[in-house]
């Protein structure tokens, strides 16, 4: 009986949550994600579906300003205690994020070295796929690294080639590496990065 309850008081939680927010990205305030989020508790996971949802309806490559709020105040991890299959899921759609606004990538990043799980396939840049290039000082290392599958754009390049400098010494950043990135950059005709994430002012 119990159980036929709280499953019962399952499926109308996440009835009233996917009717309270099925404008999400439209009129989502950070009051009312506040609100759903307290109202949620440790079914975030309800939550973190629909912003999915969101997100691959509208086949949105940038985040809004609604989705931007929601992920500065999830705890994700609530949601891998819950549904591990959504937590892989949120991951693999961040990485389909292919434009970075501000500070949006930091964030994003801060979300993967917090929350993801370096056993999956879908981690961050400074991964556990990655680790073994990042404490070889050779040039065919940095390639390897430049030619990764994790590397999906220039902020992620960035990170990369900025963490192997930090393990290698400031004598590796050079104009060489410069010119390998530049060229990167333009084979796989990326987006341009925002000056701020590298700490310069044009």
């Amino acid at each position: 009986s119990s159980g036929i309850n709280a499953e019962y008081g399952a499926r109308k939680l996440e009835s009233f949550l996917k009717e309270y927010l099925c404008d999400f990205g439209a009129s989502t305030t950070c009051v009312k994600l506040d609100c759903c989020i307290a109202i949620a508790q440790s079914n975030i996971h309800i939550i973190i579906e629909i912003f999915l949802e969101h997100l691959e309806k509208k086949e949105l490559k940038v985040l809004d300003a609604s989705s931007r709020a929601l992920l500065k105040k999830v705890d994700l991890n609530l949601c891998l205690q819950k549904k591990a299959d959504v937590h892989k899921r949120f991951f693999a759609v961040l990485n389909q994020i292919t434009t970075w606004e501000n500070n949006d990538f930091k964030l994003v990043l801060s979300l993967f070295q917090r929350f993801s799980n370096p056993t999956k396939e879908i981690v961050p840049i400074c991964s556990m796929s990655l680790k073994p290039y990042l404490n070889s000082d050779s040039r065919e290392t940095i390639e390897s690294i430049l030619n990764h599958r994790c590397i999906t754009n220039l902020y992620l390049l960035f990170d990369a080639v900025w963490t192997w400098c930090f393990q290698m010494g400031d004598e590796y950043a050079d104009s060489v590496l410069l010119k390998m990135i530049i060229d990167t950059k333009m084979q796989q005709n990326w987006e341009r990065m925002s000056v701020e994430y590298v700490g310069i002012s044009e």
